[in-house]
């Protein structure tokens, strides 16, 4: 499998570079895009691959801006509707595998809607080749996480 992993955090010292580092070693050749970093992902990138991996905290309840401009950027015709999906630049992305955190619980997350969730579901997995799966995985209420909890969802990362 061709792996692309796509991070949106704006800071190197943090727990999401924790995230990016458990994801990375399981797929150590696959291709990485640091957004917060300086990276630029475009439509190029994404040609032949297989598997796409997102990690990034959800802000205010949903993506960092910088992931939402890249994604908008990347497949805006697709999802306005001006391109068949056939045609789109994840038309070979089988699986897509999230690897983010939330400061609010599940029950809450839930409540809002889960728009992170949603998105990926709704708006991109559709856009992937067909019978594409969706491998979600949050730690919920990070801002009350043990230091323990913490290590616990690094080391139950997997990617589909």
């Amino acid at each position: 499998m061709t792996t692309l992993v796509v991070q949106a955090h704006p800071l190197e010292q943090s727990y999401n570079q924790a995230l990016l580092d458990a994801i990375v070693q399981q797929a150590p050749d696959a291709r990485v895009v640091r957004l917060g970093q300086g990276d630029r992902w475009t439509q190029y990138a994404c040609i032949g691959v297989t598997r796409l991996v997102f990690v990034y905290p959800t802000w205010w309840g949903s993506l960092p801006a910088m992931l939402l401009d890249a994604l908008n950027e990347i497949i805006g015709p697709w999802v306005d509707g001006h391109e068949a999906a056939a045609t789109s630049p994840f038309k070979t992305v089988e699986s897509i595998t999230i690897a983010t955190s939330h400061g609010s619980s599940k029950l809450v997350n839930s409540l809002q809607g889960e728009p992170g969730l949603q998105l990926w579901k709704r708006t991109i997995l559709p856009l992937c080749a067909s019978g594409a799966t969706l491998h979600w995985q949050s730690l919920y209420k990070i801002d009350r996480a043990t230091d323990a909890d913490r290590t616990a969802f690094v080391n139950s990362l997997t990617i589909g």
